[in-house]
């Protein structure tokens, strides 16, 4: 509904079918709230409220009242029921909190899919809820125009209108959570794309409301530059909104529709179209943010101008909370009078209990109406509102081009103000601007106005020579058309003439080299601009913003060379006054000697031959002189050749030197700037080429062992300098270092099953190094069987015959407590995919052993009932590892090919993995997961490892001719137990709150839209 809204979701329920939301449900709108959310969408509520005002109804209330930009939306319910038989839905079934005020109450309307033939009796308990027709045997998407028999009904206990809006909410395409418990379905499978789902109820209604509310939020942001409030967003869609009456079934005894408003529909079905953008010649105009007090009144005119297009004038506010127990729960009454050429017309034709009201003329007269909204009783003042008027409209005129621009400066007092004014009238393409009616006010005095004609309506320009003080000018201008369409607009300006100045500091002296700012300059003006700064003419800072009274920064670049620098201000004000430019002059000396850094090799290190020698010197004042550089190696002078990068030079000795094993160098080295300053530096570094010596003592080479662990052991002798050890296997580097030249070692080294290869590695500060290793074989230990069913160890290592086995395939894992462990299978003939767990101790090395089996297990004492696809033996890790104390929610994925699937015709969900244990068949909890063009895919839950086998139940015999037709009686409350009511059990509104029928087993949908839109689903107490 919104594509790129950004989501913030709000988990509140689990794997049952019980949500828990707050006490207090400001906890859960704050929470999103301050996560930049402003839409939040529910789809839960009290299914036993039926219309009452609750406490969580004042808590929806009491944070919109506090927060009047977060639009809060509420599912109705799925509690529809014809108790009396008589063909019409019953009212009175609104629940909780969707009985609030302020929030936008979503009731359910019927989809079109004409693949989908199921009729309201075919829900759960639809046959005792819908006993009679047209209900009983409507289908349940079939009719745009009717409404789903299960949506809740009002009115609340107060009389207020409830719902405020319906939306398709009959077979709707949703997501599919990828956890869900097998046995909580929705209506029925989406066929093309597995990852969604067919649902149904106010559940899939309400996040449609609340899409098309992120919609509306964002057009009044992009288009109409404002943030709007949850009252204009809720004015918008009721007042677009398309009128459902009489319904689906006509306009006899069954009509489910009365009026516009009603409590079955409420103000209609959402129409995002016609809510912005309605057909032409219709437009949309709003007011947002208006507020009155007791007594006061806020009014605007319109002119309507085709008796043909209806006018409609929506007026919503955002009401204070009321207490739960009270008769009437409106708060802050406002009312909406509308007077027409031809009468006066009431909001709702008199309205003290909704806070929404409507005005709604089919065919009004050609002329003005005059909209008023009065404050009739205001407790808890203010009380802002937002109104909304579509239909054929003319507009006031537009006010555009003012000059000078709003907030803007102008250094001139005597500039001119002049402003455009245009209109277009209604049937005609020309200014239906009345120019007699244009004024123009300067600081709140008429002035003389000259009009030009333009495209459309006029430039207005004033007359008066009159020079401004220095100060904030206010303009005005008014203008009606000829049908009396009024438009005021307001602007500013401010009158600036002085001139902005500066200190005047003094010059500066800088050491050259150093990282500096010049701070002294400082600028004075109540209106500041922009400043530059040069230095000798060039820019170095660019045009920046100052402020009044405060330092300017200048950063000096003292590597520039020595000598004096002049640095240049340039500034204005806002105005445009230009200040006179200062200039002050900042000498650079030199007074440090170049910087030594880098020499290699470092001071104490070790070598292994150092043929080159090298070090830099920097200097950022008079700057390195190279022809000064000297080294010395040994007390004997090098040639040295140089390279320069910037203000840095490299000195290397020019000749390779060799020096022998154990020798210790010794360099001095000097050079200096051209400011005459010298730099000197000593150092030395050792030779090193001999490799040091490294063993392993133990374990011994090509030995074996079934540990998953080895201790390995070592000696070390440094040659030259202290070295470094490390042991390195199959999976990884154990470091172990020695801080003198030798010793040993020891390291516990983790193994593999089969060969492993183990190094010991040593390298010494001069970068010799040297290696050894050995051969360590990891054997299986003697297995034992873990199957309940008991038999002798067989060959292979399990307790199988070894006739039986036709294949075999190991996987290992190396296990940590609590991560997710995932063996994967990948042999071809191996129909396991996979075997997952939670592992809950640290384990090391598990292996996991799949035998694929020619006929029944050997283990086991009898075949398992049904048609076998496969056999199969598994097990995970030694005897007594694969117990809860080790493993959590283990789970096997497998496969199964299609064609055995058809040939024997089988259904998907009739395919079970069974486990033998305690000498009997096991059927384990069996649900596809994915499917392909050759396999259908499966994953089982188990408590344990032993003898499995994969089948599909045999084919009962046929039925006679005379037996019932399976067509009879088809009806969804018939199906086997995993599949569930589609009102109830799929649409996120079938979920709204369990309480509020969340579904026929609560399964538990969370949705979330927008520029912060969540839902949520709350306890399912039982199915409805």
């Amino acid at each position: 509904m919104a594509p790129q809204a950004e989501l913030i979701f709000q988990a509140v329920g689990n794997n049952t079918d019980h949500i828990i939301v707050p006490n207090d449900l400001n906890d859960l709108f704050f929470q999103a709230y301050d996560n930049g959310a402003r839409i939040h969408t529910n789809s839960w509520g009290d299914e036993y409220t039926n219309g009452e005002y609750t406490i969580l109804s004042k808590d929806i209330d009491l944070f919109m009242w506090n927060h009047p930009d977060m639009l809060i939306l509420m599912a109705a319910g799925n509690k529809g029921v014809d108790s009396d038989s008589d063909g019409i839905i019953d009212l009175d079934s609104i629940c909780s909190p969707a009985t609030a005020k302020n929030c936008i109450s979503v009731g359910a309307s019927e989809n079109i899919r004409s693949d989908k033939l199921d009729s309201y009796s075919a829900l759960i308990n639809g046959k005792s809820r819908f006993p009679s027709d047209p209900i009983n045997s409507d289908k349940m998407a079939n009719n745009t125009e009717g409404l789903a028999a299960f949506s809740s009904r009002g009115p609340t206990d107060d009389g207020r209108i409830k719902p405020d809006v319906v939306a398709p909410g009959t077979y709707i395409i949703s997501t599919k959570s990828s956890v869900k418990n097998p046995i909580f379905e929705l209506w029925d499978n989406y066929d093309a794309n597995s990852n969604y789902t067919y649902g149904g109820g106010t559940s899939m209604s309400t996040p449609i409301v609340a899409g098309t509310a992120a919609l509306i939020r964002q057009y009044y942001m992009q288009n109409e530059s404002i943030t709007p409030t949850a009252a204009l967003l809720k004015a918008t869609i009721i007042n677009g909104a398309y009128n459902m009456t009489p319904g689906q079934y006509g306009i006899g005894q069954y009509k489910e529709i009365q009026t516009r408003p009603d409590n079955a529909s409420g103000w209609g079905r959402i129409d995002i179209e016609n809510s912005l953008f309605p057909a032409s010649p219709r437009i949309m105009q709003y007011h947002d943010n208006i507020s009155l007090n007791t007594s006061e009144s806020w009014n605007t005119k319109y002119y309507s101008n085709n008796n043909s297009e209806p006018l409609q004038i929506t007026l919503v506010w955002t009401d204070h909370p009321s207490i739960p127990s009270a008769a009437k729960t409106l708060v802050n009454n406002l009312d909406l009078t509308v007077v027409g050429p031809d009468g006066t017309y009431l909001g709702n034709g008199g309205d003290a209990i909704n806070n929404v009201e409507q005005v709604e003329l089919l065919t009004p007269v050609d002329g003005i109406y005059d909209i008023t909204i009065t404050g009739a009783d205001i407790p808890h003042p203010p009380q802002p509102f937002a109104l909304v008027i579509s239909g054929a409209l003319d507009l006031p005129p537009t006010i555009s081009g003012e000059f000078p621009a709003n907030n803007s400066y102008t250094g001139n007092n005597f500039t001119l103000v002049c402003v455009n004014i245009t209109d277009t009238g209604s049937a005609f393409n020309e200014s239906s601007i009345n120019e007699s009616s244009i004024n123009m006010t300067i600081n709140g005095e008429l002035v003389n106005i000259t009009t030009t004609s333009i495209t459309n309506g006029f430039r207005v320009q004033n007359l008066t020579v009159t020079p401004y003080n220095e100060n904030i000018v206010t303009c005005s201008i008014n203008a009606s058309d000829i049908n009396l369409n009024h438009r005021t607009y307001s602007w500013s300006f401010t009158v600036d003439i002085t001139h902005p100045t500066n200190n005047t500091p003094k010059d500066a002296n800088y050491i050259a080299g150093s990282t500096v700012n010049f701070t002294n300059w400082i600028l004075y003006d109540q209106h500041p601009g922009f400043y530059r700064v040069l230095q000798n003419g060039t820019q170095i800072v660019e045009s920046t913003l100052w402020s009044d009274n405060t330092n300017i920064t200048v950063p000096v670049n003292t590597s520039a060379g020595i000598g004096d620098f002049n640095y240049t201000i340039q500034y204005n004000d806002s105005a445009g006054n230009s200040g006179i430019q200062d200039t002050v002059n900042i000498n650079i000396t030199d007074e440090t000697p170049p910087i030594l850094s880098n020499n290699t090799p470092a001071t104490g290190t070790t070598d292994l031959t150092s043929s080159t020698i090298s070090i830099n010197a920097t200097d950022g004042g008079s700057y390195v002189n190279a022809s000064s550089a000297n080294m010395r190696v040994d007390g004997m002078q090098v040639v040295l050749t140089n390279t320069s990068s910037g203000i840095t030079y490299t000195f290397s000795n020019d000749a390779a030197t060799t020096y022998n094993h154990g020798d210790t160098v010794n360099v001095t080295f000097s050079v200096s700037d051209n400011a005459g300053h010298i730099s000197n530096k000593s150092w030395m570094f050792y030779i090193d080429n001999v490799a040091p010596m490294i063993s392993i003592t133990s374990p011994a080479n090509n030995s074996s062992t079934s540990s998953s662990s080895i201790t390995v052991s070592g000696t070390v002798n440094g040659t030259g300098s202290p070295p470094d050890i490390t042991v390195t296997n199959n999976t990884g580097t154990i470091d172990t270092k020695l801080t003198n030249f030798s010793g040993t070692f020891s390291a516990s080294v983790p193994l593999l099953m089969g060969v492993n290869i183990i190094y010991a590695n040593v390298s010494d500060q001069a970068g010799n190094t040297n290696t050894s290793f050995i051969n360590i074989t990891r054997i299986e230990p003697a297995y034992q069987s873990s199957s309940g069913g008991g038999s002798s160890v067989g060959g292979g290592g399990s307790s199988e015959a070894y006739e039986n086995i036709e294949a075999k395939e190991t996987q290992r894992v190396f296990v940590s407590k609590y991560n997710q462990i995932e063996f994967l299978f990948e042999k071809n003939e191996n129909d396991i995919e996979y075997i997952k767990y939670r592992a809950l101790k640290n384990t090391g090395t598990v292996s996991a052993t799949i035998e694929i089996l020619k006929d029944t297990s050997t283990i086991a004492g009898q075949p398992p009932s049904g048609i076998v696809y496969k056999n199969i033996n598994m097990w995970v890790g030694k005897k007594g590892y694969a117990t809860e104390k080790n493993m959590e929610n283990p789970v096997i994925g497998f496969k199964v090919e299609k064609k055995w699937i058809e040939s024997n015709d089988l259904e998907h969900g009739s395919i079970t993995l069974n486990r033998y244990y305690n000498e009997e068949w096991i059927p384990l909890p069996t649900s596809k997961t994915n499917e392909s063009a050759s396999y259908i895919y499966f994953e089982s839950q188990t408590s344990g490892f032993s003898p499995f086998a994969i089948t599909g139940p045999k084919k009962l015999q046929t039925l006679s001719s005379s037996s019932q037709s399976p067509g009879d009686d088809a009806s969804i409350d018939e199906t086997p137990s995993t599949q569930e009511d589609p009102e109830e059990e799929g649409s996120i509104s079938d979920k709204i709150f369990s309480i509020n029928g969340i579904g026929a087993n609560g399964s538990l949908c969370m949705l979330a839209i927008l520029a912060g839109i969540l839902m949520y689903n709350r306890k399912r107490k039982e199915s409805i």
